[in-house]
């Protein structure tokens, strides 16, 4: 008997249920997308922390800033970045990243699959998805989401526009660069 995708799974990598799941977990091979699980600790969800709202946008950005420098200069363009803001243990501090193409993925997978960040072991996985935007919660982007941080599908931490553009820019000219050079 074959068992019915898990919708959950297919848009988020990730399932309440887990490995108890009546439903298929499966990923797809061709994806140009990876999940860091459970990579940053949301100070927002962090009830030890003590900082305050400026402190914790710093923190959240300099977390951004940092991975997508890292990702993209080790591994390859990326398209989309966003973390996990919600509470629930399976998908908390989660990281998505959509690369340009497959490839970038994969390189992603073998090289982060051997190292730690901050002495934490990374924890890569292959996407389920295509596209990462199919694991954002549509009530959440319109502003009511009622499940708040339990909902099962990824609620993104804000980024400021500043950082996000100055990013992609600084990203798109390197690899606009490198493309002239080979050529």
């Amino acid at each position: 008997m074959v068992k019915p995708i898990c919708s959950f799974f297919s848009k988020t990598n990730a399932c309440k249920h887990g490995d108890d799941c009546i439903k298929s977990h499966s990923i797809r091979h061709t994806s140009p997308c990876i999940v860091l699980k459970s990579l940053y600790l949301f100070p927002d969800v962090d009830l030890k922390s003590t900082l305050d709202n400026f402190e914790k946008i710093l923190h959240t950005e300099i977390f951004f800033e940092d991975i997508f420098t890292e990702i993209s200069l080790g591994y390859g363009q990326i398209s989309q970045l966003f973390i996990a803001a919600n509470s629930c243990r399976h998908i908390a501090g989660n990281v998505y990243i959509q690369f340009k193409d497959v490839e970038c993925a994969n390189n992603a997978i073998a090289g982060l699959s051997k190292r730690t960040y901050y002495y934490t072991e990374i924890k890569v996985e292959r996407g389920a998805m295509i596209d990462i935007s199919e694991a954002v919660c549509g009530d959440y982007l319109k502003g009511f989401c009622t499940k708040k941080g339990e909902c099962s599908y990824v609620h993104p931490i804000n980024i400021s526009k500043r950082l996000l553009v100055d990013l992609y820019q600084s990203q798109y000219m390197l690899y606009s660069q490198t493309k002239k050079i080979r050529h």
